[in-house]
């Protein structure tokens, strides 16, 4: 078991209130600089905070009112390849506020490294005059989600045992079959119903399709949705040269994000356990779901 080690410093935060004149009226500064107490758990010198922003605007353009209110995160992430998102947590008189830096880890350029900016935006934000602390949390493992949705049930396993998958799968995708490599599918392969849908106009998909759907139902419409199988090494080929044509052949495996996990959770009827990662192509993504944890049961396609 990974122990996560909390190492305490300190963090400058930025803050901008606007429009100035309004802000030295109510008896504050319109621009302040303060440092807050920062504890460090889990990242090491992977992923380095060094800097916090809050900004507070207000316009009036005729009887319209707009405030944008939002702090913003600057980390620097010197480790190459793969790593979780980040999660900051931010510590008021009356509460904290838990943000998973999601944005930055789905970047493209995330493995290279380099330095990441996220806003941070919530309903229940307060001014940056009552931020107390701050804490970054690192996960242990670089394929795990940061946030699970409240809904969602995700199923940990052990660290060791996730990385032994996901770097078969890695592998896999080095060599020319990529994921028609039959090992990393049990009896079957699920193609998810978003997915269904993107390779229905592939041609070569028929034998997928005329050998009969599987569906699912959407809890919010209550109507069915189709989706494919893969049975054995031929139909798992024709299912990876159609997702070749359609997305790319060098997608980039990642944790998934929070969002991914709440789109994918309502066309399945198990818990997710982990493995669970993202196919990244930029454009296109594939949540890889392994259900038992074994072999990759379902894939499917979510909008970014």
């Amino acid at each position: 078991m990974s122990i996560l080690l909390a190492v305490a410093t300190s963090v400058q935060l930025t803050i901008h209130r606007a429009p100035a004149a309004a802000v030295e009226k109510a008896g504050a500064k319109p621009e302040e600089v303060r440092t807050i107490p920062m504890s460090v758990s889990g990242c090491g010198e992977n992923v380095v905070l060094k800097g916090l922003a809050y900004s507070q605007d207000v316009k009036v353009n005729g009887q319209t009112i707009e405030v944008d209110v939002h702090g913003e995160v600057t980390v620097e992430k010197s480790a190459k390849g793969p790593f979780p998102a980040p999660v900051v947590v931010l510590t008021f008189p009356k509460g904290t506020l838990r943000f998973a830096l999601e944005d930055s880890m789905t970047s493209a350029t995330w493995e290279n490294g380099g330095t990441f900016r996220q806003s941070l935006y919530s309903a229940e934000m307060v001014d940056g005059g009552q931020w107390r602390s701050v804490e970054l949390r690192c996960s242990a493992s670089p394929w795990r989600a940061a946030v699970v949705p409240d809904n969602v049930t995700y199923v940990r396993d052990n660290d060791a045992a996730v990385a032994a998958k996901v770097t078969m799968l890695l592998n896999a995708l080095k060599t020319d079959a990529g994921l028609a490599t039959p090992s990393l599918y049990g009896a079957v392969l699920l193609i998810g119903p978003h997915l269904t849908s993107a390779l229905d106009s592939d041609p070569e998909i028929a034998p997928l399709k005329n050998k009969g759907l599987t569906a699912v139902m959407d809890p919010d419409t209550g109507k069915m949705k189709r989706q494919m199988r893969a049975i054995g090494e031929k139909e798992i080929a024709i299912f990876a040269s159609a997702l070749r044509r359609y997305a790319g052949s060098s997608p980039r495996i990642r944790a998934a994000t929070a969002s991914e996990l709440a789109k994918h959770w309502p066309d399945i009827g198990w818990d997710i356990h982990e493995p669970f990662v993202v196919a990244d192509y930029g454009a296109h993504r594939f949540v890889i779901d392994y259900m038992d944890g074994s072999h990759i049961l379902t894939i499917d396609e979510v909008t970014p």
